[in-house]
């Protein structure tokens, strides 16, 4: 059951936003905002839908995108 993100939180060694446990989208933004902004990488790389169309990896080029459109801090 993935209703409760927090049995898989607890082998994180950074607090997150999205320590509640919820798994949403909005948890998500939140959490790679946070490890963006600690981490403040120079690149960041993501697979291309066209060459990697698994739904999953679209949905995560997809988050990563939209927290890095709200972060006044880019790679």
């Amino acid at each position: 059951d993935l209703s409760d993100t927090r049995l898989f939180r607890q082998f994180n060694t950074l607090a997150l936003p999205g320590d509640d446990g919820q798994p949403t989208w909005n948890n998500l933004l939140a959490d790679l905002r946070t490890l963006i902004l600690k981490a403040r990488p120079q690149v960041i790389v993501m697979p291309h839908p066209a060459i990697d169309p698994h739904p999953d990896h679209i949905c995560a080029q997809a988050a990563v995108r939209e927290a890095l459109a709200g972060l006044e801090w880019q790679p």
